[in-house]
């Protein structure tokens, strides 16, 4: 019996130890369950949000896990915009941003997150999250609402930003950054809040450098005619982005090689030309001259028809052959061995002879689109397009197109209203100029070409 109780008394003994150890042991999660999505959570922060009078520089954010952070100087964002970059940290669940430049009197100031935060374990990232506070007695509460449409394409490109300034000199947007700055969201929609009672210009920009502000004019830019006064609250401001200057682009780099070679390989699908393409023969180097007498086109029975008209690309490569050609007809071009040449003066090494016919008329399709309300007074100017390429462009000066050839397939329709009437959409130009770019609207309905076919198409959009 002694035995027994000595036996009991040390098991519970044991069992104390064994409570008693520290928390920091190893803990085993749970097995199963769901997969956390839950972006963190903030539990505090130091000021809290919408505290007034604030004057310190040091701000504290404590979520409710741990978290880590990552491109915190391009995703996160403190409007009024800072002229020194803050220090910005994070350990455990604390983030931690010090502010480096000097707090404005009664002023609203707002740390924007764009997904800089996110859990440690799983990922999830805090986004649009706005911490507001002011170094006076009052939150400022006007507003600013709006949308960015591309003007060229009239779609949506959400990377835009949207930036608000007090400097109203045209070169502003190209040596300061915006005073208030926001994002677009996914239909091209943008607000401002917590603004102060003023008058400010408005642009929008995309932003590759990360630096918020315009620095080339290969940069998408869109802009108010006016300033825009937020005492009244503005909730429909429309912004028309456009490039002004497309960048160039970059010469190819040719290898070095022995080989004097020159072969010519050509746009051809399987013998056929399409007649609504450019012809194209391209060379395996760089070209210094072409001799266009010894480009010598023929019918099928080699009778010499009027020569083509020949024309070098900039990279010295590609020839475009430019004829009249006509549907369902057998051609032979012949190249004679001097029809190019390189800057080493070497020629193809024999005369060379392609034979080629354009497709049949049974290929294409007709096509007849009707439109029942347009204000011809705008100048619109159809664009037909394929995989966001214009393939067609007819000015609009009656209310049926007809289209004797067309290559089959499904296409978009895109209203291009036209006011300097070169068939073409131009950019606009701010500096200066003040003027906005030309205007694009889609059409509801598409344009599906069957071959060997009438197609017709009804529009009821109104343009």
């Amino acid at each position: 019996m002694l035995k027994k109780g000595f036996a009991l008394i040390s098991i519970l003994w044991l069992l104390q130890i064994i409570t008693s150890l520290p928390s920091c042991a190893v803990m085993v999660p749970p097995l199963g369950g769901a997969r956390d999505s839950i972006a963190p959570v903030l539990l505090k922060s130091n000021p809290s949000q919408k505290a007034l009078n604030i004057t310190t520089k040091n701000i504290e954010l404590n979520f409710d896990e741990y978290i880590t952070t990552e491109e915190v100087n391009t995703k996160i964002w403190i409007t009024p915009a800072q002229n020194i970059q803050p220090e910005i940290k994070s350990k455990l669940k604390t983030l931690t941003i010090k502010l480096k430049d000097s707090l404005l009197p009664n002023t609203t100031y707002k740390i924007s997150i764009y997904g800089a935060v996110k859990d440690v374990n799983e990922g999830n990232k805090l986004d649009n999250f706005d911490l507001v506070f002011s170094t006076g007695n009052t939150i400022d509460s006007n507003t600013i609402k709006g949308n960015v449409t591309v003007a060229e394409t009239a779609k949506i490109d959400s990377t835009l930003i949207v930036g608000l300034y007090t400097n109203f000199t045209d070169s502003a947007v190209f040596k300061e950054k915006p005073k208030y700055i926001t994002k677009l969201n996914g239909n091209g929609a943008f607000t401002f809040t917590n603004l102060p009672n003023t008058k400010f210009a408005i642009f929008a920009m995309s932003d590759e450098s990360g630096q918020k502000k315009y620095t080339s004019l290969a940069q998408q830019f869109a802009f108010a005619d006016t300033l825009i006064n937020t005492a009244n609250n503005p909730s429909n401001i429309q912004l028309y982005a456009y490039i002004q200057e497309r960048e160039k682009p970059k010469p190819i780099l040719e290898r070095t090689t022995t080989d004097t070679k020159i072969r010519i390989a050509n746009n051809l699908d399987a013998g056929k030309l399409d007649v609504l393409k450019t012809f194209i023969l391209t060379a395996s180097k760089k070209l210094n001259t072409i001799n266009n007498a010894s480009f010598v086109l023929t019918d099928s029975s080699g009778n010499t028809i009027h020569k083509p008209k020949l024309e070098l690309d900039s990279n010295k490569k590609e020839i475009k052959v430019n004829y009249n050609w006509q549907i369902g007809q057998k051609y032979r071009l012949v190249l004679n061995k001097d029809a190019v040449a390189d800057d080493k003066g070497n020629n193809l090494t024999k005369n060379d002879t392609l034979y080629f016919a354009t497709k049949a008329a049974e290929d294409y399709g007709k096509v007849t689109i009707r439109f029942n309300d347009v204000n011809f007074a705008k100048n619109p100017v159809l664009q037909i397009i394929q995989s966001d390429n214009i393939v067609k462009t007819i000015a609009i000066n009656t209310l049926k197109i007809q289209i004797a050839v067309m290559q089959p397939g499904d296409y978009e329709l895109r209203i291009l209203y036209d006011a300097n009437k070169n068939l073409i959409w131009d950019a606009g130009n701010y500096f200066g100029k003040k003027l906005q770019p030309e205007l694009t609207k889609p059409l509801t309905k598409k344009l599906t070409v069957k071959p060997n076919w009438d197609n017709e198409l009804e529009i009821d959009d109104k343009f």
